[in-house]
This record gives structure tokens, sequence and C-alpha cells, in this order.
């Protein structure tokens, strides 16, 4: 595997992880693509950087993502309670 591959897979697993079953992963997830400081290997910015890609682009797209998913998980009108 090649250093790009590898990033490519830490990123992937980290957008997997905002769907963990486990609460802890999922608070990591969210810390690690909301912390918009840090700039060293593997933090957000810096693997976005080492894949070419605009952090607050793919951070962008990850947060609606997420939004979206919470919003489908919401009962449609017709199972709301009257």
């Amino acid at each position: 595997m090649n250093e790009t591959a590898l990033w490519a897979a830490v990123l992937s697993r980290a957008i997997e992880d905002l769907s963990d079953k486990n609460a802890r992963i999922v608070e990591s997830a969210k810390y690690w693509f909301a912390k918009n400081t840090g700039t060293g290997i593997g933090s957000f910015n810096w693997v976005c950087g080492a894949l070419g890609y605009n952090p607050d682009k793919i951070r962008e797209r990850v947060i609606a993502n997420e939004v979206y998913k919470s919003m489908s998980k919401l009962p449609d009108s017709s199972q709301r309670r009257q």
C-alpha cells in the first residue's frame, strides 16, 4: 500500500466511524473532523492536504451527509402521533 492509499484509508475509516455503534468512536471521529487547528501528521487538515483535498470542502460534505443521515432516521409524518 502506498502512502496516498494509506491516508485515503484513514479518511475513509473516519467517515465510517461517524456511524459506529460505539459512542466513543463516534465522538472521536467528530472531534477529528471538527478540529480545525491541527496540522500535524495524521490530523484532518494534514490528511486532506496529503490527498490534495480542501479540508473545508471535505468537512462541509461530511457534515452535510451526517445531517442528512440523522434526518432520514426521523419518522415521516404518517408515523407521528396525533
